[in-house]
């Protein structure tokens, strides 16, 4: 999306296993890439206030999850940051009472994948980039974990999934 632009999507399913992959890229440090949960509105007694909300704080992912048991919150900080206008994959899963978040698949580069210096080629000898194979990240930088509380088992969402922002204020 652009510059503060947002989109909306059809509903996350209610499901008690969800495995969501999202990929982007962008230069900006602080932003909601993905959003389901109540507008800004009052609360309505007795609908369901779950809410998913993915976001970039300070260019690193951070997850808010309530399943209607109470909210289980992630963030990892990882010495980089994703805000680097190259591609990134986020993957989030939870099952039974457990949230996990997953960056670039603990690849440690991005979807683009960096190239490696030149090399020489002995049969040529011409100088042609070869692609190295990235560093693995240490895995508490690049994947984590958190348990939801008892009673947590789906995702009660009616509402449009929001992708790249919000379209109203966050409700507090």
């Amino acid at each position: 999306t652009v510059a503060g632009g947002w989109a909306w999507v059809s509903s996350l399913p209610s499901c008690t296993e969800v495995h969501l992959s999202l990929e982007f890229l962008t230069s900006s440090e602080d932003g909601t890439l993905l959003y389901s949960g109540p507008d800004n509105l009052p609360p309505v007694l007795g609908a369901p206030n779950d809410v998913v909300a993915l976001e970039l704080r300070a260019g690193h992912p951070s997850l808010l999850l309530d399943l209607g048991a109470g909210p289980a919150s992630l963030t990892l900080n990882a010495s980089y940051s994703l805000a680097d206008n190259t591609w990134h994959r986020l993957d989030l899963i939870w099952k039974d009472e457990l949230v996990e978040m997953i960056v670039d698949l603990c690849s440690g580069g991005s979807i683009d994948g960096p190239l490696a210096a030149p090399k020489t080629s002995a049969l040529n000898a011409s100088t042609v980039p070869t692609p190295s194979p990235p560093i693995p990240p240490d895995a508490h930088t690049c994947r984590g974990a958190a348990r939801l509380p008892s009673g947590a088992h789906m995702l009660n969402a009616a509402q449009p999934l929001q992708v790249g922002g919000l379209a109203h204020p966050a409700p507090a």
